[in-house]
């Protein structure tokens, strides 16, 4: 090997060891961290949770910190406010002294804070710190519960617990009667010392991450407690922060009348979508047609097919596009070539057709669609789009037709346009049908469980969904020679559905029914 190459190789190795000397010496360097590190420690905590018979919670929490150096130690409690009302009677000691003590109510927790100067380590202190809670009893249907986090977890440098209990006491009414233990977190010990007690233990120290949640069931009704304001109406009076702005005003009766009035609030509901549909329905009531005459095979009048097509529906549809294209057809006013595409299985003219003019018909709406059609090959899909443009046109000149034969006073396809359901108005009413299922299921809920307000709103919206849908909005009541004419023509349709009216049997001349069958949308015989 050159002296050049061994020389490199020497310095390669060099800074290697070099790098390794100094990662041990950082190492070597680098303090361990352990428990010593915090100004303190904490050594143990009890909790005693005490239900009373009115369903306030007296809780009172004995913490014992050993302090390493001297230290200012000032210490924060934050409870969740989600299912209390109100915290009151605040207090901390430190061997039987009062200790200053700073509150504050947040929008979800509420804080509690107190200072203690001049630690001369080392040094145990003990502080008590004790509180009302009102309004944080879990009331039900069958059981009541007390639900409480005892630690809370994430209490930062020093909150590792050596050692710890919790102990929930019912009231005496509840002896013996307890239902129900649960711990969520850490897995406590349980032990009942006597039928209103019950004890959690700490199996070992608790890190400062994990918490201790406890729970105590027994039968509702055992305890006089009030609903909560955070379960009833009254949330509102205390997340806007009126209960600790008035605390004079009686916010418990407030929220009684607020629950009753919710209970009897639907009744005005009905009351007004009753008044809203009879309003409705008196501006379009429902025609009283007559009976028409039984087994009419034949035409009962000259009314042309694209008139009768719009005669109950009020409104130009596909039935009224093609009874114009098969009128002009057996008119000859129009003809059509074209050949199926042997893909097409349902023969929609996919492949497209021919239309040759042959002389203009009579008829204002057949002119319309005789102006518009293609002089190319067409598929059915391109045809549709220029009827559908022609649309207005068409409806005005049967709306004239209609009219002039005395069957309706005003233009009835125009009213529909006007004043009929659209898809928006169908929308709204699917909606206000939700609503009203949603609604009613609250209210039933207020005085049954859930599942009969489930049982109850949804039947009732589907009634009232159905009888909105078919609201005979928009429609003009005809005339009463119109309505005569129109239940003539609905007994015709009868007999086309019952087969009384038969195709004709020469196929090589035009029919003169089709157009009506078509129009009536009763032409599965043709």
């Amino acid at each position: 090997m050159p002296a050049t190459d061994r020389f490199t190789m020497r310095r390669f190795l060099l800074n290697i060891l070099a790098l390794i000397a100094l990662a041990l010496l950082c190492a070597l360097a680098t303090p361990t961290v352990n428990a010593q590190d915090s100004p303190y420690s904490w050594e143990s905590i009890d909790v005693l949770i005490d239900v009373q018979q009115n369903g306030d919670i007296l809780v009172e929490e004995t913490s014992a910190y050993a302090f390493h150096v001297q230290h200012d130690f000032f210490r924060s409690r934050y409870i969740d406010m989600e299912f209390i009302d109100h915290i009151d009677q605040v207090s901390v000691s430190m061997d039987g002294r009062d200790l200053p003590v700073e509150t504050d109510r947040g929008e979800q927790r509420f804080q509690i804070g107190w200072e203690h100067l001049s630690v001369n380590p080392p040094e145990t202190l003990t502080f008590v710190l004790r509180y009302r809670v009102r309004g944080g009893l879990r009331l039900g249907e069958e059981r009541d519960a007390v639900i409480w986090e005892a630690l809370s977890g994430n209490r930062g440098p020093g909150g590792n617990i050596d050692r710890g209990a919790v102990t929930v006491r019912v009231p005496p009414s509840v002896s013996g009667q307890i239902q129900g233990i649960r711990a969520w977190g850490e897995r406590p010990t349980v032990e009942r010392p006597d039928p209103r007690t019950v004890e959690y233990i700490l199996p070992e120290s608790l890190p400062s991450e994990e918490q201790l949640t406890v729970g105590v069931y027994f039968p509702h009704g055992l305890v006089d407690a009030p609903t909560p304001n955070w379960k009833g109406a009254s949330w509102v009076f205390e997340k806007t922060r009126l209960i600790s702005r008035y605390p004079s005003v009686n916010w418990e009766r407030v929220t009684y009348l607020l629950y009753w009035a919710l209970r009897f609030s639907p009744f005005g509901l009905f009351a007004l979508l009753f008044v809203a549909i009879r309003i409705r329905n008196s501006r379009w009531p429902d025609a009283d047609y007559p009976q028409g005459p039984a087994g009419l095979t034949t035409l009962p009048s000259d009314l042309p097919a694209p008139a009768v097509s719009v005669l109950f529906s009020r409104k130009v549809g596909p039935q009224t596009y093609l009874s114009i294209l098969v009128d002009m057809l057996q008119k000859s006013n129009l003809t059509i070539t074209g050949r199926y595409d042997e893909s097409d299985k349902e023969r929609k003219f996919h492949s497209g057709v021919n239309f040759v003019r042959q002389f203009e018909p009579d008829q204002p709406w057949e002119k319309v669609v005789y102006d518009d059609l293609p002089v190319r090959r067409a598929t059915s899909e391109e045809l549709t789009g220029i009827l559908k443009k022609r649309k207005n046109a068409i409806r005005t000149h049967l709306d004239e037709l209609l009219q002039s034969r005395g069957i309706f006073d005003e233009p009835p396809l125009q009213v529909m346009a006007d004043q009929g359901q659209g898809w928006m108005a169908q929308f709204g009413w699917f909606l206000a049908s939700a609503i009203l299922a949603l609604g009613v299921g609250l209210w039933v809920n207020f005085w049954l469980p859930w599942w009969a307000g489930v049982a109850v709103g949804i039947p009732i919206a589907v009634v009232f969904l159905v009888y909105a849908w078919n609201s005979p909005a928009g429609r003009l009541i005809p005339t009463p020679a119109g309505l005569l004419e129109m239940s003539r023509w609905a007994a015709f349709s009868r007999s086309i559905g019952d087969r009384r009216v038969s195709p004709s049997l020469d196929p090589s001349q035009p029919d003169p029914l089709l157009p009506y069958a078509v129009a009536l949308n009763e032409a599965s015989q043709w």
